[in-house]
């Protein structure tokens, strides 16, 4: 399966498991499993950036080896390694995917002058049990994790041939 069939089935699964959470009250587990959503298909997004930044590499490589002619040695493949276990900065997946405002309010990191708020409050439920404040706070990072679940789904479909 490619990238957008894993999405779409990840999505599907993970709206399903949130709407039983919500249906339960637990609207913190609710947003857990749509952050997962993000979370999961922007690693495997950046698996597929490196792999295709390798395979450039290799060839790049490949063609020097084969090139009779003098010419400027590549430099260094310093890694070929193409998993990630941690979530990437979001300019390295806008190399893939372009503008991705959603996606990057949902992810951003701690920053001087830029809120985190949605990535830290998604750290403090699975590290420190947090519970959202009430159901207005709640409403507001579910809606900005589907925003980002959105712009996901048609990102991927408009890269599907190139991913």
């Amino acid at each position: 399966m490619g990238l957008l069939d894993d999405f779409i089935q990840l999505r599907d699964e993970k709206l399903k498991l949130a709407k039983e959470y919500d249906q339960a009250g637990s609207h913190e587990m609710a947003y857990v499993a749509l952050w997962s959503v993000t979370e999961h298909t922007i690693k495997k997004i950046e698996e597929r950036r490196k792999t295709l930044e390798l395979k450039a590499r290799v060839i790049e490589w490949h063609q020097y080896f084969e090139n009779e002619e003098e010419k400027k040695r590549p430099s260094p493949i310093k890694s070929f390694v193409c998993e990630t276990k941690s979530i990437p900065q979001t300019k390295l997946i806008e190399k893939l995917l372009g503008s991705i405002p959603a996606i990057s309010k949902l992810l951003q990191t701690s920053q001087k002058g830029i809120s985190a708020k949605y990535r830290d409050k998604r750290n403090a439920i699975a590290h420190h049990a947090e519970k959202f404040k009430n159901e207005d706070v709640y409403q507001d990072y579910k809606n900005t994790a589907l925003a980002a679940i959105e712009e996901l789904g048609i990102k991927l479909k408009e890269k599907e041939k190139e991913l």
